[in-house]
């Protein structure tokens, strides 16, 4: 990793700054160049517990006066990243963590002991101007049955003003000549149909409406 650092910054010169955001917290690190180049000239370093070496990286967080070694068992693709800490000076280590890993727009998906959080890492004016972006809130379709494919309708079994179940059959779709049959997820009213048997429909177009 390579980096440029503004005059007057709290990281040393060989160091690289990023914000880590994960969820709604955000976490200076900085990645040591030099220590980590280093790391890989190391004839005393003792392999990880599972044998096999991971990334090695130096870094160092805001609030801690000296960088850490780590490892990140992990590549692009992998649903799994091991990590692991140097646990003394003669270079033994111990795994920290195991995570779930996922790719999601802008970053990642983490799950971790209960927790699934969105992380991303992003250089500090990046962070700067994304903290400024607006969150895109997706549309609430709770009250609505959508057509889970590009499909047609053959046939409506339930009728506007109706009283539904949970699991009760609303409408079946045909698709790639296979009948879907779509189900209440919950019980409740239905409020309006727009649609009618024999009506082509596009993916996510609205089948019926429920009341609120």
């Amino acid at each position: 990793m390579t980096g440029r650092m503004e005059k007057g910054a709290k990281y040393g010169p060989s160091e690289t700054p990023f914000v880590v955001r994960a969820g709604e917290e955000e976490f200076e690190i900085a990645v040591d160049n030099e220590a980590t180049r280093g790391f890989y000239d190391e004839e005393s370093l003792t392999a990880p517990p599972n044998g096999e070496w991971g990334t090695p990286v130096w870094l160092s967080f805001a609030d801690e006066s000296e960088a850490r070694a780590y490892q990140i068992a992990w590549r692009p693709g992998d649903r799994v990243a091991t990590i692991f800490a140097e646990t003394d000076q003669e270079g033994h280590w111990r795994e920290i963590a195991a995570m779930k890993i996922g790719q999601v727009a802008g970053g990642f998906r983490v799950r971790y002991r209960g927790a699934d959080l969105k992380v991303s890492v992003l250089p500090p004016h990046v962070a700067k101007l994304a903290a400024m972006m607006p969150e895109k809130q997706a549309p609430d379709t709770s009250n609505l049955l959508l057509c889970p494919m590009p499909g047609l309708v053959v046939a409506i079994n339930v009728a506007e003003g109706e009283e539904v179940q949970e699991g009760q059959t609303l409408a079946i779709i045909e698709a790639m000549k296979m009948e879907n049959v779509l189900r209440a997820e919950k019980a409740g009213k239905v409020a309006k149909i727009p649609v009618e048997v024999g009506a082509s429909l596009a993916v996510d177009a609205v089948i019926m409406e429920f009341e609120r």
